[in-house]
Parts: structure tokens; sequence; C-alpha cells
């Protein structure tokens, strides 16, 4: 796997989990475009490309190896995509601190995606 950008892994995971949460698609199951297509044979949902089921498990287990406050930073951010300042809100602190919880998160999670290769 690679994990030289762990902001697309975690963006592809928050819709994976909230897919596995929700026994629903997960990704969206066609582009606006192609909204009429949905019945035909030719578009349909799929995860990023070069993202596999297996990765995904890999972040996830990543994720839920965090201290509390970093695990709700990245559910709530990923899960439930937000800025930075909403994200505070809901944290219920600053913005200069969600933003340091957001990239400590982060580097944790590439840390520990990395010590897994």
């Amino acid at each position: 796997m690679q994990t030289s950008n762990v902001e697309v892994l975690l963006s592809a995971w928050g819709k994976w989990a909230v897919r596995i949460e929700s026994r629903a698609i997960g990704f969206s199951s066609t582009s606006p475009m192609f909204r009429e297509a949905r019945f035909g044979k030719g578009f349909g949902a799929s995860e990023p490309v070069g993202i596999t089921d297996d990765d995904m498990q890999a972040v996830d287990k990543a994720v839920q190896t965090l201290p509390v406050i970093f695990r709700a930073t990245l559910n709530e951010f990923y899960k439930r995509p937000c800025s930075v300042r909403d994200l505070s809100v809901k944290l219920g602190c600053s913005h200069r601190t969600a933003s340091q919880y957001l990239n400590e998160a982060r580097r944790k999670v590439w840390l520990a995606l990395a010590s897994d290769d």
C-alpha cells in the first residue's frame, strides 16, 4: 500500500467506514452527470482506483489504535466531511487546536501504516 498520501487514504477510509457502518454503498452510486444510467450496466459505485478493501482495513486498524480525541477528530472530519472550523465546533475547541488534532492524527495513522509495510 502506498502510504505517501495519507490524506487520500483517510478520505477513502471515511467513505468506506460509512458504507460498512450503514451497510450501504458508501461511495456515490453514480455520477450526477449519468444519473439516468443507474439502471444500465455501465455505471456504478466503486472504490477509488488503486485502493483495496485490505488497504481500508489497514487504515481502519490504524485509526482504531489512536487515542480517543484523535479517533473522534478523524471520524468527524472524514466520515461527516466538514471544514476545520466546523470540526472545532464539533470538538468544542479552538480552530487551532482542531487543526493540531487533525494533523497529529494524520501523522499517527501514517506512522502506523508505514510501520506495517
